[in-house]
């Protein structure tokens, strides 16, 4: 379920890195599940992504203005701030509001797609979730 239109970015857009290849974009990746974390890192490398995590709520607002990725997966259970707070502020800051952002949690009713809605979230991912749909995903943000 695409929750609205992809924001456009405000920097070059990145290259090809190889055929078949997807973009050599920056992906901030937040989940508290070192299992989940990993998994999904491996899987965003693998297709030629660069690859920034964290495991709280502040390390990935923190990382998120560090390194002003071009797109950012945000779990929403997280310790500190959770993850819907954080794509709140990421919309709230002039630096960060283009950055496409996709929610990704366990729960799928429409009080939690209303709560990503409301926050500004891009998309929403359902967990569990095959890695296709993930890079689908993910690839369909940075276009």
């Amino acid at each position: 379920m695409v929750l609205g239109k992809a924001r456009g970015l405000s920097r070059t857009s990145p290259g090809t890195l190889r055929e078949g290849c997807v973009l050599a974009a920056t992906v901030l990746v937040a989940d508290d599940d070192a299992d989940i974390l990993r998994f999904v890192e491996i899987n965003l490398r693998l297709e030629g992504f660069e690859v920034v995590t964290a495991r709280d709520g502040p390390d990935a607002l923190a990382k998120a203005h560090a390194v002003q990725p071009d797109l950012v997966l945000l779990d929403v259970r997280m310790p500190g701030i959770d993850g819907y707070t954080i794509c709140a502020r990421i919309r709230a800051d002039a630096s960060l509001a283009a950055v496409p952002v996709i929610i990704v949690t366990a729960n799928y009713g429409s009080a939690d797609v209303e709560a990503a809605r409301r926050a500004g979230a891009d998309d929403f991912l359902v967990k569990p979730f095959h890695p296709g749909t993930l890079l689908d995903m993910a690839k369909a943000m940075l276009s």
